[in-house]
């Protein structure tokens, strides 16, 4: 199987002389990354210091950039491990097909990856009796190629001064006849490489999902995540309420403790662990806490930090606290508010019967 990981620095932290990076694989949740390297409104940049592969990846010396974007990164990693698996015989032709490029990028080379079949590369076809592993020089194993597919050449080989004839020589003027790039185990035809910009990264990732469908993530439940002597505090969060309720958040807290702080870390932390693999902690974490990464609120008012690089966007309050009219509205606007939506609604369902009685007549 194939395999990679990269060392992703803190670049700010970097250049003040204090070295804060970890080890990632391949897929690289961005928000993970960043709660993990300490990426925040400070410190926004990353870099990539080390790199480890094998199988294709290694076979084509594919050397990360600095400031690889990890998008790109992570569609590389996937068509490598997709089409090692789905092609197990392509490793050299796309090699000799990415050495014809100018630039390599992940996205270049995950082009060649999905389009190796459309690689025209050719595996070297001897006659009985000559064994490639035998022959070290390939422009003598060409030769022997040639000699298969030309029965003129073939004859000249099996007359009585084919024992005399510089295979090597051949191989290499047969060769650049005919143009071919030769490799160890075959040969890449002249223009036999496919366009490496053919696909877009939206393109890319819908071939990848139609010959390697992602396993749907399964739901996400906070009360999974419990423990013995655990609960759900249930919350709000100020000024996010309407006259018709308020978003309902939830954290995991031990039965007795009043500290709320600790539970909205505890919870965020668990929820990172628990969706690592999907990632979808992020999400989760919005959905369920109502934390967001803090860059994300970065020069707002009232909000309040927890961990792990998330903040909620406001102080917690009860749920019956946050469906009370938004601050700055008297209660007189409030009041006018719900009137006039009740009568929008009378209106609708006036509408509605007026629609049925019209409705029995044509009947």
């Amino acid at each position: 199987m194939e395999e990679m990981r990269v060392y992703v620095a803190n670049l700010g932290k970097y250049n003040e002389g204090e070295l804060v990076g970890d080890w990632f694989e391949p897929p690289i949740d961005y928000d993970e990354m960043a709660e993990r390297i300490g990426l925040n409104e400070f410190y926004e940049e990353y870099a990539i210091h080390d790199y480890e592969y094998d199988g294709l990846l290694e076979a084509l010396d594919y050397r990360p950039d600095e400031y690889e974007n990890l998008d790109d990164l992570n569609m590389l990693a996937r068509a490598a491990q997709v089409f090692e698996r789905e092609s197990p015989g392509m490793i050299e032709r796309v090699r000799m097909a990415a050495d014809t490029l100018v630039q390599s990028t992940p996205l270049s080379l995950a082009n060649l990856i999905t389009q190796c079949d459309d690689i025209d590369w050719c595996e070297y076809d001897p006659p009985a009796g000559i064994d490639p592993v035998n022959i070290d020089d390939l422009d003598e194993l060409y030769a022997w190629h040639c000699v298969e597919r030309d029965p003129d050449l073939a004859r000249v080989m099996q007359g009585r001064w084919g024992m005399y004839m510089d295979m090597a020589w051949l191989g290499r003027d047969s060769a650049l006849c005919d143009d071919v790039t030769l490799g160890e185990h075959g040969f890449l035809l002249a223009n036999g490489v496919p366009d490496a910009n053919r696909y877009d990264r939206g393109e890319l990732r819908e071939l990848l999902d139609a010959l390697d469908p992602p396993a749907p993530a399964p739901d996400f439940r906070l009360e999974n995540l419990l423990k013995e002597g655990e609960h759900i505090e249930r919350y709000a969060i100020e000024d996010t309420g309407t006259n018709w309720g308020a978003p309902d958040y939830g954290c995991i807290m031990p039965y007795g403790s009043t500290d709320l702080a600790a539970g909205l870390e505890d919870t965020v932390q668990r929820i990172i662990a628990d969706r690592h693999e999907h990632g979808d902690a992020t999400e989760q974490i919005r959905l369920t806490v109502g934390a967001v990464p803090a860059i994300d609120l970065a020069g707002e008012e009232g909000i309040v930090p927890i961990d792990r690089g998330y903040a909620l966007p406001g102080p917690i309050v009860t749920a019956d606290q946050a469906r009370q009219p938004a601050k700055g509205k008297d209660k007189g606007e409030a009041l006018e508010g719900i009137r006039r939506r009740a009568s929008q609604r009378n209106d609708m369902k006036g509408t509605e019967a007026a629609t049925k009685t019209r409705g029995g007549h044509a009947r």
